[in-house]
């Protein structure tokens, strides 16, 4: 093994992933942004009150999708690194949905190739990195993302907002009040209606954050920053297990 050229693509990708963790940072601003501004309010009509929200901006989205492409470039160049190291051609990291799949596909192609380089491989991917659904390290669900990302319009994240300390009054003076009240997504959510008509409605405060999309191809669910986060610890640990084992 060329020492220097497993070196040189390492070395690329530990720029990568500081590059996601910018991009991260980003998302932070974003968000931060967002929540200093007017992002929710308690809107009344004739006799209904709601808690209404706007969407998240867009930029938001593009950061994001920065983020888990980088990751997803970094697991590309551990694989392409190893191979370039002993003459071969680039392949791209393993990963499949089902580890059965997983298993299947070190009999030939690309993925045969790498484990015939390193015949180690094949033990640490399927034992303790783990690139399929549900996997230790969620390499199948950055590639996921990112991947479909590359195909099809940018996934759009969703506010979760919290409210607390809701006053609304109606013009007989019956009062409601809540201690908090949890949203998700950009739109108005009915609270109260009276026959007799909104007087006002107020809250003590609010807060948000953003979260992956219910239909997300990966990480459904979870909140954006925590997510990104744990992503490129995970693709940091891979990076130096792969180091380790190839340089031991």
């Amino acid at each position: 093994m060329d020492k220097a050229i497993f070196e040189k693509y390492f070395k690329s990708v530990s720029q990568k992933l500081a590059r996601a963790e910018r991009h991260i940072k980003e998302c932070q601003e974003h968000i931060n942004s967002y929540i200093s501004g007017e992002f929710t309010k308690l809107v009344k009509d004739q006799r209904s009150s709601s808690l209404s929200t706007i969407p998240l901006p867009e930029e938001l989205d593009t950061a994001i999708a920065d983020v888990l492409h980088n990751l997803n470039a970094c697991l590309d160049q551990m694989t392409s690194g190893l191979m370039r190291s002993i003459g071969e051609q680039s392949v791209k990291f393993p990963s499949k949905k089902h580890k059965q799949d997983l298993v299947k596909s070190f009999d030939k192609g690309p993925n045969a190739k790498l484990v015939a380089g390193f015949p180690w491989l094949k033990e640490l991917v399927l034992d303790e990195i783990q690139p399929f659904q549900n996997g230790q390290y969620q390499v199948w669900e950055v590639r996921q993302f990112d991947n479909n990302d590359k195909h099809e319009i940018g996934i759009v994240m969703e506010p979760a907002t919290l409210a607390r300390g809701i006053d609304i009054v109606d013009n007989n003076n019956n009062r409601v009040l809540i201690g908090q009240m949890s949203v998700r997504g950009a739109r108005a959510f009915g609270i109260v209606s009276s026959d007799a008509g909104i007087k006002s409605a107020t809250y003590e405060s609010a807060t948000a954050t953003a979260i992956f999309p219910k239909d997300s191809p990966a990480f459904g669910d979870q909140p954006v920053i925590e997510t990104c986060l744990l992503a490129a610890r995970n693709v940091r640990k891979v990076a130096q297990l792969l180091q380790y084992k190839a340089l031991s």
